[in-house]
């Protein structure tokens, strides 16, 4: 039986305004290098008329430059995927998987949730039917807690997954906190 393993979909905005066509072209090819990802990327050409794209890129064209709130919110009109990811013109992907890796900590968050459900009331129903003493009490209650402390890493993780993103290229911990 062959697997039926889906890849996320993630719709990539970029704005540009045709003054860095050397930095557009690397940020498009460490883009395009993403595995593991199914892209919907567009060009919001903010004052510019996209030209010389790959085919593979869609582009909008803004008469004006409209500044960076409004260009992104045109592109996120336009762009189709599971995810949004706002990529800068200027910036590169270090790695090859990075949209996937991004992807799955959000898309694990999910499934988190709903094994704490399942725990939660796996217990609860335990405790009913049961009614446990000493011991038996005691581990029912430490695994729900271990799913309640699990669900909120769980929600940390995404929560620093999303931060990273939004912050790319630039390193979403304060300089303080950096090893050094």
């Amino acid at each position: 039986m062959a697997s039926t393993t889906t890849v996320p979909a993630i719709g990539v905005v970029m704005l540009h305004m045709g003054n860095r066509p050397d930095e557009l072209a690397e940020a498009l090819r460490t883009l395009h290098a993403q595995q593991d990802v199914e892209l919907d990327v567009v060009v919001v050409g903010n004052g510019w008329a996209p030209q010389g794209l790959p085919d593979w890129v869609r582009s909008v064209h803004l008469p004006e430059n409209v500044g960076v709130p409004e260009g992104r919110n045109v592109g996120a009109r336009e762009a189709r995927g599971e995810y949004l990811y706002f990529y800068d013109d200027d910036a590169t992907l270090p790695e090859t998987d990075v949209l996937s890796r991004l992807a799955a900590v959000i898309a694990a968050d999910d499934q988190l949730d709903e094994l704490r459900i399942r725990v939660d009331d796996r217990a609860i129903d335990l405790l009913a039917r049961q009614q446990p003493v000493a011991t038996d009490l005691r581990m029912v209650v430490t695994a729900m807690q271990m799913a309640a402390d699990l669900e909120r890493m769980g929600d940390l993780a995404k929560h620093v997954a999303k931060v990273a993103r939004l912050r790319f290229p630039t390193c979403a911990v304060p300089a303080e906190l950096r090893p050094t």
